[in-house]
């Protein structure tokens, strides 16, 4: 994710809303140096979503393809 921290809120919700088991799936955000706050705006629903797991690029890290990695590593 880069800035979609207006964004996250509907995410969450929308996940929320599925006639699914929370804890049947994994959700994985990768923090591509958004400016926007993006990562606290995630970390206030940790507590909701037990399966979420949160991570930053590092600073010579960056774009789709190293956040993809990243994600896949985990």
């Amino acid at each position: 994710m880069r800035n979609e921290k207006e964004n996250l809120d509907g995410l969450f919700q929308s996940l929320s809303a599925l006639n699914y088991p929370l804890t049947d799936f994994e959700i994985i955000l990768i923090d591509d140096h958004s400016s926007d706050d993006s990562t606290n705006a995630a970390k206030k629903w940790m507590d909701r979503f037990s399966s979420l797991t949160i991570r930053s690029l590092d600073e010579n890290q960056i774009g789709k393809k190293a956040a993809l990695s990243l994600g896949i590593s985990l």
